[in-house]
């Protein structure tokens, strides 16, 4: 499933990322322990990058008053060899136990269940802090801590969109701006009409598509295209509609680009006969703003593979 990131590295920018807002025991959740109660929204993230299943253990009569309280415990099984059916128990949050005590506390618990990731994003609390420690690593991972575009609320809010989508590779954000003061939001995801080239993996990844090319051929709608849809549902006009867009490339990280550039030719056609009024994609430190027209032109160069996806990630 994903990708190049190394588990060393996940674990250290979760690590960082941990935090009061982000453990499900905020009361006692303290630096001296900043795995405490990080394990679902952990195995999520995990997930998110090595892909694999989510297992749960029920601590809930476990002796210790504090561990009990918890009622369950989250860690992941990948196979980090693909071609074989081995699997690996990950558990990044075990030590919220203390040295040694995950064994321990084993010993006081049910065998473990398979839980979908469906099961644990049904949980509002869960759901807002797999997303805020979602975006937390992801930053980190890319190399963009200081970066300033984190500190556009439209930027977060994209990237929040985007992790509601159910695209199998790149999860992409898009808000529209009418006049200055209305707002839309949407995201990308599987077209019902295109459902079956989704099953069991999306026709990009089985066929070996590369980025950008053969745009016509997926599974998804593209967040830009439902936007537009949204846009005449409602009647505006597309020449006073900004259109921003922002999400995660297919190996998990934040897309920020070097340059002002946009990158699918099946959107960009579609902006540009829509008379959309400008558009604007995050670059280096800003938002960059694009007309249609240079939007299209960009996107002929990737459609033609004059330039290439893998260099267009800002560092």
């Amino acid at each position: 499933m994903r990708w190049k990131i190394k588990l060393s590295d996940l674990e250290s920018a979760l690590w960082k990322s941990w935090s009061r807002e982000t453990s499900a025991d905020p009361t006692c959740w303290g630096e001296y322990n900043n795995a405490w109660g990080q394990c679902a929204v952990t195995s999520l993230v995990v997930q998110d990058f090595f892909g694999g299943s989510i297992w749960c253990l029920d601590i809930s009569k476990h002796p210790n008053p504090l561990i009990s309280a918890m009622r369950s415990h989250y860690f992941n099984s990948v196979n980090f060899y693909r071609t074989i059916d081995t699997y690996v128990e990950v558990d990044l949050s075990e030590s919220q136990f203390g040295p040694g005590r995950h064994y321990e506390v084993r010993r006081y618990a049910e065998p473990p269940q398979e839980k979908s990731r469906e099961y644990l994003l049904n949980n509002k609390s869960t759901k807002e802090r797999y997303a805020s420690l979602r975006i937390k690593v992801s930053r980190i991972l890319s190399g963009f801590e200081d970066n300033l575009l984190f500190e556009e609320p439209i930027f977060i809010n994209c990237l929040l969109l985007a992790l509601n989508s159910n695209c199998q590779k790149g999860q992409y954000g898009c808000v529209v701006r009418h006049r200055g003061w209305d707002f839309i939001a949407t995201t990308n995801g599987i077209s019902e009409l295109l459902k079956d080239w989704s099953e069991p993996v999306c026709i990009r990844i089985r066929n070996d598509i590369l980025s950008r090319t053969e745009s016509m051929i997926g599974c998804c709608d593209h967040a830009e295209e439902r936007a537009l849809d949204i846009i005449r549902q409602k009647g505006w006009d597309p020449k006073k509609c900004e259109l921003y867009v922002a999400g995660f490339r297919s190996n998990g990280l934040i897309y920020i680009k070097p340059e002002p550039v946009f990158t699918c030719l099946r959107c960009a056609n579609q902006l540009y006969r829509s008379k959309i009024g400008a558009i604007y994609v995050p670059c280096k430190e800003r938002w960059a703003k694009m007309t249609t027209e240079e939007a299209v032109e960009t996107a002929k160069q990737f459609a033609m593979q004059e330039k290439v996806l893998e260099n267009y990630q800002s560092t």
